[in-house]
């Protein structure tokens, strides 16, 4: 089945209030305006705050179960 990539993002860990809770994640992200480059750590700007892999890809029919599990609206992620 063909992909289509409808956004790259990154973003910087920070606390994020998730169900009565703080924690520190990354799980928000903010779509590029341009190009996204990759250095030897992934692109810049960006840091996980749990895993160790530089690149995450999540199919955009994904999100909704996030929003949902986290209590998060689906907004928090700018190019939904």
């Amino acid at each position: 089945m063909p992909s289509e990539i409808i956004a790259l993002s990154t973003a910087l860990p920070q606390w994020q209030d998730i169900r009565s809770h703080r924690i520190f994640t990354s799980i928000v992200r903010d779509p590029l305006p341009g190009p996204l480059h990759f250095g030897p750590d992934g692109p810049p700007g960006n840091e996980t705050a749990v895993h160790t892999e530089a690149v995450l890809a999540t199919p955009a029919g994904h999100y909704p179960y996030w929003a949902e599990r986290f209590g998060l609206p689906a907004y928090a992620w700018a190019w939904c």
